[in-house]
């Protein structure tokens, strides 16, 4: 495998780690749940089962971009549209948080972890694909 499939395939990795991160809920129990988004938030949060709920629901998403990733790493470069479904949705996913962090008046350390990996791995997927498209070797057609 050539470097910039190599890079790409090790780019979708590191989105699939990091979203399946987000499946950490799916596995606590609601004691470890509420200390951990009490520790992400710098506070205490609202103890309610439909925040719970929504968190896990949420936690859900995080698995199926995950396993998005570790498809589109295990098929490069053949599921190009599905890799740039994902690079576009990582960049606007980027975008949304930051709006929305800075919106709710959030201090910057809540997201900008979260702001920096999805508009990093966003845009280092789109370079890699972009390399990969353009290293692909061309179909040689016949002299007429």
């Amino acid at each position: 495998m050539h470097a910039p499939r190599l890079a790409l395939r090790l780019a979708l990795l590191i989105t699939a780690a990091g979203w399946g991160l987000g499946a950490l809920p799916l596995v606590m129990g609601d004691g470890e749940l509420w200390r951990w988004l009490a520790t992400m938030a710098g506070g205490s949060v609202p103890e309610h089962p439909v925040f719970a709920y929504w968190v896990r629901m949420a936690a859900c998403v995080c698995v199926l971009v995950a396993v998005l990733a570790l498809w589109c790493a295990a098929r490069v470069p053949r599921d190009g549209a599905l890799a740039w479904m994902l690079t576009g949705f990582q960049l606007a996913t980027a975008g949304a948080l930051a709006a929305w962090g800075a919106g709710l008046g959030l201090a910057s350390a809540v997201y900008a972890t979260d702001v920096a990996f999805c508009a990093t791995t966003g845009l280092a997927q789109a370079v890699l694909l972009i390399m990969v498209r353009c290293s692909a070797p061309r179909p040689v057609r016949p002299a007429a």
